[in-house]
């Protein structure tokens, strides 16, 4: 009876290793199936993330374009404007053979002078002023 005894341990051992191993493979293939989710989850917030950053990047750049623009038309109103004093002040109102008054003299990118020459036979062909440019 005693050899009964110990094949039945064995085979009670046999079983609990069998059972064991079926544990093992179950645990195995939990932890696949939990990589293989954890994965795709990573990939998702991936791809989250690279949209969400390019949407703020596009509206950052939208935002700086149309600073730019802002800022760009109001140098050029600006500019207009400064250029309009400068016309205003070069003008010179000229009334028969004189000159009536001359506000200023401008320098934009070039020399600007207004000259008024003494009436003379050398001077009488090239009118009463000239703009040296």
């Amino acid at each position: 009876m005693g050899s009964m005894r110990k094949g039945e341990a064995l085979v009670k051992v046999k079983e609990a290793e069998a059972e064991v191993q079926e544990m093992k493979k179950r645990a195995t293939d939990e932890k696949e199936r939990i990589l293989k989710e954890t994965k795709k989850e990573v990939l998702r917030i991936q791809d989250e993330s690279r949209r969400t950053a390019d949407e703020t990047l596009r509206g950052r750049l939208d935002a700086g374009k149309k600073e730019i623009e802002v800022k760009t038309a109001s140098i050029l109103e600006q500019g207009r404007q400064e250029a309009m004093v400068i016309k205003q002040k070069g003008e010179a109102k000229i009334d028969g053979g004189g000159v009536e008054g001359v506000d200023g003299i401008a320098d934009v990118h070039a020399e600007v002078g207004v000259g008024v020459f003494p009436p003379g036979p050398r001077h009488q062909q090239l009118s009463e002023f000239f703009v040296n440019t």
